[in-house]
């Protein structure tokens, strides 16, 4: 049994995870298991697309490689067929059957990454492809400590707007890589095969501890080589980026669900400063959109 932590959770896996951080807690959180996945959730489904079926607290999802079974926020099941590589079973695990675990959970997520600042977190958020992971490994190489990649876990914690790590890995594209002038990698840090995308570990500053939120940044492209600019997003607006930032878990709700991810919503747009970079997609723009960061977080 291999245990670790990651999303806030204890967690107890009969797989391997090098990508969490290894860590046993008191109680054990959340159990990841290898055996037989049902044929279908027990409930009727909130959401169903294709192989995934999805409920209030279960989830289903079939895929190529193997399904995962999702069960009240407590366990994943792990069935795998017989062509699975465990690269792409981890990297789905991380992403679609974390994501159920955290909406059976009530748990709130952004598809964001985060540095550690002197006041608190800032979050750095955008569609797939905007640049978050690049802009959070530019961030750390002016000195910066990575707080997360890909996924923040947001609650309010006495009054204030709180962030919580999801797992030490930042993932990178070969140009990304290219374009910060980083070490080449070796072809076991792909994160799947045949993907040019690879696995940069930062274990040694990676913090389990919620902090407080102090700043978030929305990434946007456009087409044209359009200098970064930087601009407030308030009210409804600030609401929508943050909707639309949200990890996956907006993809099934109960009434009480939706009402406390409102109110969330609201309170983070209330209260902590959003703003929205836009940049150009024709021109490699990191070090104006790091400067930029940089320039309106002190």
């Amino acid at each position: 049994m291999f245990y670790y932590w990651a999303y806030g959770l204890n967690i107890a896996s009969e797989m391997e995870f090098p990508e969490m951080l290894s860590h046993q807690g008191a109680s054990i959180d959340l159990q990841i298991r290898l055996g037989k996945a049902p044929d279908t959730i027990p409930d009727v489904p909130l959401k169903e697309i294709g192989s995934m079926q999805m409920s209030a607290s279960h989830y289903r999802l079939e895929l190529p490689i193997c399904t995962y079974y999702v069960r009240q926020g407590e366990e994943i099941i792990i069935e795998l067929k017989p062509n699975a590589d465990d690269k792409s079973v981890r990297l789905f695990l991380l992403s679609n059957a974390m994501a159920a675990v955290l909406h059976q959970r009530q748990q709130v997520a952004m598809h964001a990454g985060a540095i550690v600042t002197k006041d608190g977190l800032v979050l750095v958020s955008g569609h797939s492809g905007a640049g978050k992971s690049t802009t959070i490994s530019a961030l750390r190489q002016i000195g910066f400590s990575a707080f997360a990649d890909d996924v923040v876990i947001v609650s309010q914690q006495n009054g204030k707007m709180m962030g919580i790590a999801s797992y030490p890995i930042v993932k990178l594209w070969q140009d990304s890589i290219e374009k910060l002038q980083l070490e080449a990698l070796g072809e076991e840090k792909r994160i799947r095969e045949q993907v040019p995308k690879y696995v940069h570990s930062f274990h040694q500053e990676f913090s389990k501890e919620p902090m407080p939120i102090k700043a978030i940044f929305f990434l946007e492209k456009v087409s044209g080589s359009l200098t970064p600019n930087v601009e407030p997003l308030r009210g409804v607006r600030a609401f929508g980026y943050l909707k639309e930032g949200l990890y996956q878990t907006s993809q099934a709700h109960t009434p009480a669900y939706a009402h406390y991810l409102f109110q969330l919503l609201s309170g983070i747009a209330e209260q902590v400063p959003i703003k929205l970079i836009t940049r150009g997609q024709e021109n490699n723009s990191i070090e104006a959109v790091t400067t930029i960061i940089t320039e309106n977080i002190h």
